[in-house]
């Protein structure tokens, strides 16, 4: 019945509903679970796409699960592909004035888990040390040395940096947070690209004035070998590495990323410093 009766449109809108309701901005709730790699669009895109193909979870919670209903769902699981069904089955534990609750996974059988669990990748935490490997790697050591210069200059400038968790990718994004407000200033990709994220400016003051976006976009394109069109106002302005090797293009560029900066901190010292 969800497959038939939940649209993705339906589901998209009662989770943003429910994020209102936690005064939770919904894209930053997506991105801290997906990870900066993901797109929030191909992420909805991708749960249509499970919906319509039948690629969901349904699962039993109980305090306690029969050894019948255990059975069911053991048998279910093997035997429905792609669905997956699951139990759940939650022990409360009380003594002493706590209560402790212990849950456990039932009907992940060895055959269904193998069946299951082919195609599945697991993704991997990101570091500096391994970032830069991988970098230099896809794109030489030249673009390598770029970014760990940019990456120790902007770091004390920022709240806090991003490091991403994607399986075959790494992503560095240096943030600036401001109550629950966060601001992403650049990502540094290992594909071998510096990119201004105006896709996640655009939804925040002061970047949501088209103004002080053509601002920040007048300043990318003064990096020499840098022509964006204002198409990418509300998108992706990626740079590779290859292109900051001069020390004109570097200097440029960090004159772009200071300003920016600049204006997130004028933007938050209205309401108080920045967290």
């Amino acid at each position: 019945n969800a497959v038939a009766y939940w649209p993705v449109e339906t589901v998209r809108a009662k989770f943003e509903s429910r994020c209102e309701k936690n005064e939770e901005d919904p894209e930053e709730v997506l991105t801290t679970f997906l990870g900066e790699d993901q797109e929030i669009d191909e992420f909805w895109q991708r749960v249509k796409t499970n919906l319509q193909a039948g690629r969901i979870r349904m699962v039993f919670l109980a305090d306690s699960i029969p050894a019948e209903l255990r059975r069911v769902v053991e048998f279910l699981n093997e035997q429905m592909d792609p669905a997956e069904v699951l139990a759940i089955e939650v022990k409360q534990f009380i003594g002493e004035g706590m209560k402790t609750l212990v849950p456990r996974v039932l009907g992940q059988t060895e055959t269904a888990r193998q069946k299951k669990s082919s195609g599945t990748k697991a993704g991997k935490q990101w570091d500096e040390a391994m970032f830069m490997a991988a970098l230099a790697e896809r794109s030489g050591e030249a673009s390598k040395k770029v970014a760990e210069g940019i990456l120790h200059w902007i770091t004390p400038q920022v709240t806090y940096v991003w490091w991403g968790t994607g399986s075959k990718e790494g992503g560095i994004v240096p943030t600036i947070q401001h109550g629950r407000i966060k601001y992403h200033v650049c990502r540094m990709a290992t594909q071998g690209w510096f990119v201004f994220r105006f896709d996640w400016l655009f939804k925040k003051p002061p970047f949501s004035d088209d103004a002080i976006r053509r601002q920040l976009l007048a300043k990318i394109n003064e990096i020499p070998g840098v022509t964006f069109g204002e198409d990418v106002l509300t998108k992706r302005a990626r740079i590779p590495f290859e292109k900051l090797t001069t020390s004109e293009a570097l200097e440029n560029l960090k004159s772009a990323v200071t300003w920016l900066i600049e204006q997130v901190n004028a933007e938050c010292g209205k309401e108080g410093d920045i967290s």
